[in-house]
């Protein structure tokens, strides 16, 4: 359509296509027919126009992203619901031309659930025709690891990098994204969020240990108010380096 060709001109012509196209899958986030009745076009349209400048990928991830992307040779796309394939098959070829090399497969419900996008949606945008598509055996919302299929579970477990969009399963907004080990060391790094709650519940913790190595015996700390604390941990990304900003809230 006129519309896509629109968009996919914004994206080639980006000094940072692949920002741009991240900029657009995640306004697409907007077509959820599962969350309200109905779409509202004319606001759509807008939110897409301003899309680049509105919206914008997390910095920190993002540039895990690009270093990422530099090594992997699999990527896996979970799919979300069904309208907004549409801009992620953009992100998609957009993937593929700047990483031709990338072996990219998307993975879509096993059968209808909700307004999550099957085959047939796939199909439908002419993802089918891009990329290799398969879906997950199930039809459980979301990306549900006991149901899956041992194929898609095999392709998941196969991947270098995994896409999902499903940030609303979070239990908040993150904070910060904490770069730690994928499965003890068989995969480079993942990004962890943390949430606002995660980080209230993680202060008290961390001084309640250091407190407790202090201790000469049980009840006796040596740890007092004021005292300045010699810190040589990993700064942030690394959970070690939220010690000390923890602190000085």
């Amino acid at each position: 359509t006129a519309a896509d060709q629109g968009i996919s001109d914004s994206i080639m012509t980006s000094p940072d296509p692949l920002r741009t196209a991240l900029c657009y899958a995640m306004t697409g986030n907007f077509i959820d027919f599962g969350a309200m009745d109905s779409v509202d076009e004319e606001k759509l349209r807008a939110l897409l126009e301003e899309s680049p400048d509105r919206i914008s990928p997390d910095l920190p991830a993002y540039a895990q992203l690009l270093a990422d992307l530099s090594a992997a040779k699999r990527l896996t796309f979970l799919t979300d619901n069904c309208g907004e394939i549409v801009m992620d098959k953009l992100l998609i070829r957009t993937l593929q031309r700047l990483y031709p090399e990338l072996d990219i497969t998307v993975i879509v419900r096993g059968s209808e659930i909700l307004n999550d996008a099957t085959m047939d949606d796939a199909r439908q945008v002419g993802l089918t025709e891009i990329v290799r598509v398969m879906g997950n055996g199930n039809n459980v919302a979301g990306t549900y690891e006991p149901e899956l299929s041992p194929e898609a579970a095999a392709e998941i477990a196969s991947a270098d990098i995994l896409l999902a969009k499903r940030a609303e399963m979070l239990c908040g907004e993150p904070s910060v994204w904490i770069q730690t080990t994928w499965e003890g060391g068989l995969r480079p790094i993942k990004l962890a969020p943390y949430t606002r709650s995660m980080l209230d519940t993680y202060r008290p913790n961390i001084l309640a240990a250091m407190m407790m190595a202090s201790a000469k015996r049980e009840g006796d700390f040596d740890v007092k108010r004021g005292e300045r604390i010699l810190y040589g941990g990993a700064p942030l990304p690394y959970m070690t380096g939220l010690i000390p900003s923890l602190f000085d809230e």
